[in-house]
């Protein structure tokens, strides 16, 4: 198993417990723990994932030629590219968290979403390089 995919398995655990959380807080929103005014932001942590996952999928995706050539750019975009979902997912969870810190189910959610965020963002620092060599 190479290091590329290594870390891709654990983006993907860590993308997948993004995933199951987010799912929660849409529960926790249908269900009234969470005010109506956060439908947004959770479907926002969704649109992230999703795109977030789909960054994932590409990792062990074989380079072109072209980007072969280029592949400091194209690491330079894949970590931007990577991380701007990422953020969103945090800041959006973190939002959430700091302005529900009473309701304790969904503060289990948002906690696990934002840790898996930190392991999300230490693995896109660690794919950097290894994409350069790749």
């Amino acid at each position: 198993m190479t290091l590329i995919s290594t870390i891709q398995q654990e983006l993907r655990q860590a993308v997948d417990t993004v995933t199951k959380n987010a799912s929660s807080l849409v529960a926790c929103v249908e269900q009234g723990q969470l005010p109506d005014t956060y439908t947004n932001d959770v479907q926002q942590i969704n649109q992230a994932t999703q795109k977030l996952y789909a960054f994932v999928e590409r990792l062990d995706t074989p380079l072109s030629d072209k980007e072969s050539a280029e592949a400091e750019s194209f690491a330079s975009t894949l970590r931007h590219d990577m991380r701007t979902p990422v953020n969103a997912i945090r800041g959006y969870s973190e939002i959430i968290a700091e302005e529900t810190q009473d309701a304790s189910e969904s503060q289990e959610f948002l906690t696990s979403i934002i840790n898996a965020t930190d392991i999300i963002l230490t693995n896109i620092t660690k794919i950097t390089p290894v994409a350069w060599k790749e």
